[in-house]
């Protein structure tokens, strides 16, 4: 009886475990929802898990929300979480965790806030603090500051696994972001059209797109800070000037980041950042998890060459009418990017004799023309070996090897007039690949082998494209392994190694002139950089004399062919008639010529003009203004030694004077 009584009595007591345990969860939701600091000072609703005292304002409980969490509506006030947790239920759009829309002075310390939309919002909102914080896991960012929030102070915070962005500032200046670990969300700060804000010493690590991103961005400071497994980014059309970033770390190698530099050879870095930059040489480098290894923002005549780059978003990013620059010999892999060529047309590029394995996209350009894809080992891209997209028109692609990947080729959005030559493409899912919403037409395709790959030709599109696919007879088209399969009773044409019946790819596509063999493939290094021009050196530098010859030294160096010449050409007094004078190589790169002497009174502006050995031509006129020296009177040197010789005297009797004057 006993043993049953106490039976029951156990059961009762679970029973009345279980319904405290339910009453204090549905406690908990009844007590979720936004709560209020209204504009007066009161806490909406009443029964909050918030004590007042004064206008510091704590929290007793933690706070579930499937709307926004704690909304304050009154400035000057601290809002302590003394530990707890503010948690949205991830439900609905747009929730923010804590919202200080147009809110100043404000503190917000020793809170955990996860799963809003938002961890905190500040819209228009000044001179606040967010300090000390667990900010995690929020779908979009964990601290967002919109329109003109200004002087607001964010340190001392964790700021974790948020789905966008960390910290993201738009349109808002003059904020401090210090001290806080930021890691393991999408990108860790953004910088959007925002200038003079300060981010400095934080720790900011595996951040999986971009630790900070600086977008159309001006006159802020980043200083101090130490990126691991991410670095710096660059982005936007405009703005992006007088940035300071100094003593950053990236894996801890230094962060290289020079805005309108020329000229320098970068010899350390864990990551390189070029804005509006000249004939930087970029070489022997590792560069890996750092976001972007290199990263070329409206730079020119560049060269990368020799670098290890592995396991960034992008190896090597060519961004906003970055021209003329040289990307060569690198070994590029495991990236989700290898290399791009992005937006607002960047032209005029070679990219030769690289191995890029392994990556997400190969080669990827957007908006980009004009440039010239030679000699690369392109392989084992899990999407797409070279991708074309948004008008990328005007490429050559050529004697490279583009094979086991995903797409060899992929063509997208109005891609039109590129050729693609003599080129291995084996062993790829698709050998090229249209994407079925637009049209890609007037591409060029010859002398390529089309060799086991599981489709040559993906043509399943909406709207046909009309490309060519033969250079004419008797240079012929393409091998195509699968030929004789598709076509056995083909003979060939009078011996001369092309096949009589046309390979049929679609009704608006065929190669007329297959081959009956593999192409040889030879690589031709395509050259469509000019040389590159030091300042001269010109002696003697000053004070010539009449007839007095002028020895002018440069030093030019192409990366292509090679250089043919170098002239100097000069005018006497503004006169329109130039004379030329063909430069002397007196050592390897280093040119030398004579400008004859002139009589007195004459000035002499020059220049010089290289050329390479594919008619690219460079110029150094020191920027329009041209190189001048005068020729001095012949009187002068006459005045200046009588001038030397008063000077002498004067001095002379100062001294006697002042011995007398002594001895007395």
């Amino acid at each position: 009886m006993k043993e049953k009584e106490g039976k029951i009595g156990i059961m009762l007591t679970l029973l009345l475990v279980g319904m405290l345990t339910l009453a204090f969860n549905i406690q908990q939701v009844k007590a979720s929802g936004t709560i209020y600091i209204r504009a007066d000072g009161s806490i909406d609703p009443l029964n909050a898990p918030i004590q007042r005292n004064g206008n510091i304002y704590t929290l007793t409980d933690n706070i579930i929300s499937d709307t926004d969490g704690i909304v304050i509506e009154r400035n000057n006030v601290v809002l302590d979480g003394a530990g707890y947790t503010v948690l949205g239920t991830g439900l609905h759009w747009d929730s923010k965790g804590i919202d200080l829309t147009g809110r100043s002075n404000i503190t917000i310390k020793n809170v955990t806030i996860k799963t809003f939309w938002n961890g905190i919002l500040l819209n228009s909102s000044s001179n606040n603090n967010i300090a000390g914080n667990n900010i995690t896991a929020n779908n979009e960012c964990g601290v967002y500051l919109y329109y003109s929030s200004e002087y607001n102070s964010i340190t001392g915070n964790n700021i974790t696994a948020n789905s966008w962005r960390g910290i993201l500032l738009s349109s808002s200046s003059n904020n401090n972001i210090a001290g806080n670990s930021i890691k393991n969300n999408y990108c860790g700060i953004e910088l959007h059209y925002s200038s003079n804000n300060s981010i400095a010493e934080n720790s900011i690590k595996n951040n999986d797109w971009y630790g900070i991103l600086l977008s159309s961005s001006s006159d802020n400071s980043i200083t101090g800070n130490m990126f691991t497994n991410d670095g710096l980014g660059i982005g936007g059309s405009h703005g992006l000037y007088g940035n300071v970033v100094e003593n950053n770390l990236v894996n801890g190698k230094p962060l290289v980041y020079l805005e309108s530099v020329s000229s320098l050879k970068i010899e350390n870095a864990g990551q390189v950042i070029l804005i509006n930059c000249d004939s930087i040489h970029v070489e022997n480098l590792n560069l890996s998890h750092a976001s972007v290894g290199i990263e070329l923002w409206n730079t020119t005549n560049t060269k990368i060459a020799g670098n290890n780059i592995t396991g960034n978003w992008c190896g090597i990013l060519l961004y906003y009418y970055s021209e003329y620059n040289s990307v060569t010999g690198n070994n590029i892999t495991d990236n989700r990017n290898g290399i791009m060529l992005s937006e607002w047309q960047s032209k005029y590029n070679s990219i030769t004799g690289n191995n890029i394995i392994s990556n997400g996209n190969g080669i990827l350009l957007d908006y980009s023309s004009n440039n010239v894809i030679v000699g690369n080992n392109i392989t084992e891209s899990s999407y797409y070996g070279i991708y074309f997209v948004h008008d990328a028109d005007y490429n050559i692609v050529t004697g490279n090897n583009i094979t086991k990947n995903s797409r060899g080729i992929f063509f997208d959005s109005n891609s039109d007039y590129n050729w693609i030559i003599g080129n291995n493409i084996t062993n790829n899912g698709d050998g090229i690949y249209w994407y079925w919403r637009f049209s890609n037409d007037n591409n060029k395709f010859y002398h390529n082998n089309f060799i086991n790959n599981t489709n040559q030709i993906d043509n399943r599109l909406e709207d046909r494209t009309v490309n060519v696919w033969d250079n004419g007879y008797p240079s012929g088209g393409n091998y195509w392994s699968n030929y004789r399969d598709k076509y056995p009773n083909a003979t060939e044409i009078d011996d001369s190694g092309i096949w009589n019946t046309p390979y049929v790819i679609d009704e608006n596509n065929q190669d007329n002139y297959p081959l009956m063999n593999p192409y040889a493939l030879e690589v031709v290094i395509v050259d469509n950089i000019p040389p590159e021009i030091s300042v001269p050196i010109q002696e003697p530098s000053e004070n010539i004399e009449a007839y007095q010859n002028v020895t002018v030294t440069v030093i030019v160096i192409d990366y292509g062919t090679g250089v043919q010449n170098v002239t100097l050409w000069y005018a006497i007094n503004n006169d329109t008639t130039w004379i030329p004078l063909n430069m002397t190589e007196i050592s390897t790169g280093t040119y030398q010529a004579t400008i004859p002497g002139y009589e007195k009174d004459q000035w002499i502006q020059y220049k010089i003009i290289a050329f390479d050995n594919n008619a690219n031509q460079a110029m150094n006129d020191n920027h329009g203004y041209c190189y001048i020296y005068d020729v001095i009177p012949e009187f002068l040197p006459l005045l200046v030694l009588s001038m030397s010789i008063a000077t002498t005297l004067c001095t002379v009797a100062f001294r006697r004077r002042k011995k007398l004057f002594s001895i007395r």
